[in-house]
């Protein structure tokens, strides 16, 4: 099954402890450069807690895809590491391990996705909101009024010379 793909970024980060803060930022530009910024806040918590997944367990360099859909936005976290996945239940006195709860509640939907020599993505979707009457009805970059084309303010049509009238055949 293929997905129609409206745009798509991908960003490479070291194994670095700064690679969490930068895929942060990485996303939020690219949701904001899209008008996508209502999700902000939970595409950049997920991103933060999956890559910080994969520096914490697979030491390895990530790669962070962005993408738009029709509907909804994916996320997809990549590492080289061809160690096995682990989804494990935090004990309420355990200091980690709560990540991918995390980023259960903060998405529609996620998985991880295994390829053939190993290397794992963990994809999560994101749900868009429709667009507002106001916002497809109005636009604000709209034609401009009769009042700006003609530059015609409080002046009756008496008072517009007749070279700038527009006669009726």
């Amino acid at each position: 099954m293929t997905s129609l793909v409206i745009w798509s970024q991908e960003a490479h980060f070291s194994p670095e402890y700064t690679s969490a803060a930068e895929a942060r930022v990485f996303v939020g530009s690219q949701l904001n450069a899209h008008e996508l910024t209502y999700m902000s806040d939970n595409v950049e918590l997920a991103v933060s807690e999956l890559v910080s997944n994969v520096l914490v367990h697979a030491h390895s360099a990530v790669s962070v895809t962005l993408e738009e859909l029709p509907f909804c936005v994916r996320l997809t976290v990549h590492n080289g590491s061809s160690a096995p996945s682990m989804v494990k239940t935090a004990r309420p006195t355990d200091e980690g391990g709560r990540g991918l709860l995390i980023v259960d509640r903060c998405t529609a939907d996620w998985g991880i996705d295994t390829a053939t020599n190993g290397d794992k993505s963990v994809w999560a979707l994101f749900e868009m909101q429709p667009p507002t009457y106001q916002s497809w009805a109005h636009p604000t970059n709209s034609a401009p009024s009769i009042r700006q084309r003609t530059n015609v303010e409080d002046r009756t049509l008496a008072e517009i010379p007749p070279q700038s009238r527009r006669t009726q055949p």
